[in-house]
């Protein structure tokens, strides 16, 4: 009979990770939202009895998960199952990866890019590129990532350490636009903060988020050899001072309701990138890394929107039964 050990929601409450056993295999899932494109991931964990020599169709066909076969397992008799208290999970800051830790050690990781060309992710205790896992060798580079995201999370420990990014941000952009005039919280009390703030500038309307940057923007390694270049951004824009104040108000809602870029209904991430906005529609003049597209009001007179780079740090129901193996 199958068991849950582990279930938890991500940070942005999108993505429920579960790992679940049965006498025979041991998985790791992430679940998402309905309303995502995230899709359903796993990755096998280990064997709880002997390996078989090919791979499990029969389980699958029963509506089991299969077995990893032998020549892919470290342990091909089995291993014991995992006791559920000494299991936790890792999200990447971004929160679209997760890594399934016993105690100090890493047993699987679902990377973002899992589930594609018939990839999975990695696993401990597998060898070589498996049906169900690749292996998880002590040089991959998301054993590292995986330290420096642990330590991002612990810094959230410090009631201090959003303050101080805020009061930083704030203050290099005074140095440019001047006092600001209006601080906007546009996180609707949820984590993490992020606000808006604005300038009366050179006859100009200055509208620019803080906070969009403590979150990486997903999936940027998957298109560039140069991803720390472009993870973290910043959203802005200058409104001509001839302006209404209610057109300038309706700007701020459109900004203060995208606040991240893309959002979670996307699968791709954001460059520095300018859109030109004719009769409410927008033009990309770079192309973003994605299939994402933001909605344009038809109703505002804007004519500019960018992303700043930043170099600052930086709910789902529960699925008890469901397909969680991949389909081979």
């Amino acid at each position: 009979m199958a068991e849950i050990l582990l279930e938890e929601v991500n940070p942005n409450g999108n993505i429920q990770a579960v790992v679940e056993c049965d006498d025979h295999v041991c998985y790791f899932y992430l679940f998402v939202a309905p309303d995502t494109q995230f899709g359903m991931k796993s990755v096998w964990v280990g064997n709880h009895s002997r390996a078989p020599e090919d791979l499990d169709i029969e389980r699958m066909q029963s509506g089991s998960p299969p077995r990893n076969p032998a020549r892919h397992c470290r342990h091909t008799a089995g291993r014991a199952a995992l006791a559920a208290e000494d299991l936790r999970v890792v999200w990447l800051p971004e929160g679209n990866g997760a890594a399934l830790y016993e105690r100090d050690e890493i047993l699987a990781i679902i990377p973002p890019w899992s589930g594609t060309n018939g990839f999975y992710g990695y696993a401990r205790d597998n060898i070589g590129h498996g049906p169900v896992a690749w292996e998880l060798s002590r040089d991959n580079v998301l054993v590292e990532r995986f330290k420096r995201a642990q330590s991002y999370w612990r810094k959230w420990d410090d009631d201090e350490f959003w303050p101080s990014i805020q009061s930083s941000q704030i203050a290099q952009l005074e140095k440019v636009f001047g006092r600001l005039t209006k601080y906007y919280a546009i996180d609707g009390d949820k984590w993490p903060p992020k606000a808006m703030m604005r300038f009366a500038w050179k006859d100009r309307t200055v509208l620019v988020t803080v906070g969009v940057a403590l979150r990486p923007q997903p999936n940027v390694e998957m298109v560039t050899e140069t991803p720390e270049q472009l993870r973290r951004i910043e959203l802005g824009a200058v409104l001509p001072g001839s302006w209404s104040e209610e057109a300038v108000q309706g700007f701020e809602r459109y900004i203060a309701a995208n606040p991240t870029c893309p959002g979670p209904n996307t699968r791709g991430s954001v460059r520095d990138t300018q859109y030109d906005v004719t009769h409410g529609r927008i033009r990309i003049t770079q192309r973003l890394y994605s299939s994402m597209s933001i909605p344009a009001s038809p109703k505002l007179p804007w004519k500019s929107f960018w992303a700043i780079r930043s170099t600052y740090c930086g709910s789902s129901p529960s699925r008890k039964r469901r397909d969680r193996w991949p389909s081979i």
